[in-house]
């Protein structure tokens, strides 16, 4: 019976129409975000969240007062693209964050076709159109698309970028996947600054992994693309605020929480913002109190590096198995049932097919350098400063890609990687 339903499904996929497939998929995916965006129309505007501060630089930016928080202050912590796409939809339509999220609606579903094309490259037509598929009804990525956060423009331009790796670490089409990739990734870090040292990580394991020594020359002109893309808003920064300040700051709080022995590493909201400030002391800017804080991470991590490192490892593992309890408020979270319910139930059915796909795809594991790289790079990130379950979201279409093969696999569709 199992044998038959596989061989079905197998056939079943094998004949679809990939260009009907995927444009059937991406309708279904636009109309659950717009869908779930008219349900909720005020969900994620609370005045705690980071939409509140994105709405605020982008409304200055209207008004003419340059690129700032508070007013006639210029801002370092939030990089710009976000706020300047805020900025550009607002001047056209008003300042309404419904617009905002049925734009960010199509922007979801436009990386379909892009997961598509790389589950294609590194497995096979069958597990991109099921990573298609997941992508599209996601409940996280349907949730994520109705907030003013930075992911969703995020998840567009590095989409794009790791598509070209790929490509790159495919030996397709010379430099000009390099480039590209060096492009959008340098957008995407504009958007959304975490990867900032991924090309440097990602040139490193290079060199450790004798196969991949001959693209070092190519790997460090997509570096150079990247941080040429970023200079601009590195010396506008420095101009500004006379300190070399790689897109925004917020990285060196993050260092504090994480270094934080006393409350295991975790962000705490409030109760996390209102110690740091005690901390830090008397400060005339959020820079002098980024500084402060971060001087005070490095002498707790020299002090007691054993204890540091044994709860980085611990959230190491929390980045990647801690469960929603309910949509983000800005402030602790009241467990919600039926948030749980959905959130933590899709979560566990993409994290169970993400294993099994890691599992069959051993023999593939070269392919999967990317991939691997952008989770592993990630993981230890968030370790190592803060863990909250949204953070992982960028990293949502690759486990969709590990998912969909593990899947792949397991219904035994006979027209593998091997045989294409």
């Amino acid at each position: 019976m199992i044998k038959k339903i596989s061989e079905k499904t197998g056939q079943f996929l094998k004949n679809l129409n990939t260009s009907k497939t995927i444009l059937i998929v991406v309708i279904i995916g636009l109309v659950l975000r717009i869908g779930f965006v008219f349900l909720f129309p005020d969900i994620g505007e609370g005045r705690l969240m980071d939409s509140f501060k994105y709405k605020k630089v982008a409304i200055h930016l209207l008004q003419g007062r340059g690129f700032c928080e508070y007013i006639r202050k210029p801002s370092a912590f939030a990089p710009p693209l976000y706020p300047v796409f805020l900025a550009g939809v607002f001047s056209v339509f008003g300042i309404n964050s419904v617009i905002v999220k049925i734009i960010q609606a199509f922007l979801g579903v436009s990386i379909i076709p892009m997961i598509f094309l790389m589950g294609k490259t590194l497995f096979n037509k069958e597990t991109g159109l099921i990573a298609a598929g997941i992508l599209a009804v996601y409940p996280d990525l349907i949730v994520i698309s109705a907030y003013l956060y930075t992911e969703t423009l995020y998840l567009f331009f590095s989409m794009i970028a790791f598509h070209f790796l790929i490509k790159g670490f495919k030996q397709e089409f010379g430099f000009l996947p390099w480039i590209m990739s060096g492009f959008f990734l340098g957008l995407a870090l504009l958007t959304r600054h975490i990867l900032i040292l991924f090309p440097v990580f990602i040139m490193f394991l290079t060199i450790i992994f004798k196969g991949y020594r001959h693209l070092i020359k190519k790997i460090a002109i997509m570096a150079l693309v990247c941080y040429a893309v970023i200079t601009p808003w590195i010396i506008r920064n420095y101009i500004q605020f006379h300190e070399f300040i790689p897109i925004a700051r917020g990285v060196r709080a993050g260092l504090w929480v994480g270094s934080n022995v006393e409350k295991k590493g975790e962000y705490m909201y409030s109760e996390t913002r209102n110690q740091a400030n005690k901390e830090a002391g008397n400060f005339d800017t959020l820079i002098e109190r980024d500084n402060k804080l971060f001087g005070k991470a490095i002498e707790r991590i020299v002090q007691d590096p054993v204890t540091y490192v044994s709860i980085s490892g611990k959230k190491f593992f929390q980045f990647f198995f801690k469960f929603y309890k309910s949509v983000p408020r800005g402030q602790p979270r009241a467990s919600d049932f039926k948030v749980l319910i959905v959130l933590a139930a899709s979560y566990a059915f993409l994290l169970l097919f993400t294993i099994t796909g890691v599992f069959y795809a051993i023999k593939n594991k070269k392919k999967l350098i990317v991939v691997y790289s952008v989770i592993l790079y990630s993981g230890l990130v968030h370790s190592m400063t803060i863990v909250v379950p949204r953070y992982r979201i960028p990293l949502y279409p690759f486990f969709v890609i590990l998912a969909a093969y593990g899947i792949f696999s397991l219904i035994n569709i006979k027209n593998s990687t091997d045989n294409r």
